[in-house]
């Protein structure tokens, strides 16, 4: 009978390519809108003490739910600090925007990549209020 090592995915936390940067795109979003939300997620990723291609990475393979790709209960935290930061970015980018759906997509992607084809991506789509004091 053989017994299979189960060994865990190697992710560096601070792991940060040279010319990879986050991307938002959102419904009616103005460039300061998207920068403001970009930011957000930039101090997510600074608090967690996380690169955010060590946190995409790591909620790529959560996604993935394969019994050969393992991770630890740290690179599961990451991931989650993936979603942390896409909620903040989102948050953050909709906050002077009118109340209303909006569609958004938040990622990375390389500085001399092609701009990416929104419709081959899976888009989040968020309600946002706004509270009015009566």
């Amino acid at each position: 009978m053989t017994t299979l090592q189960q060994e865990f995915v190697n992710i560096d936390r601070h792991d940060e390519p040279p010319g990879l940067r986050l991307t938002l795109e959102l419904d009616g979003a103005t460039q300061q809108d998207i920068e403001r939300g970009i930011n957000a997620a930039k101090g997510v990723f600074a608090l967690a003490q996380v690169s955010s291609y060590a946190a995409a990475i790591a909620a790529d393979y959560q996604a993935l739910e394969d019994p050969e790709l393992l991770l630890t209960a740290e690179q599961h935290e990451w991931a989650g600090i993936w979603w942390d930061a896409q909620e903040a970015a989102v948050a953050a980018a909709c906050s002077e925007l009118p109340a209303g759906e909006k569609t958004f997509l938040f990622s990375q992607t390389w500085d001399d990549a092609p701009e990416p084809i929104s419709g081959n991506c899976i888009r989040g789509t968020t309600w946002l209020g706004k509270e009015t004091q009566e």
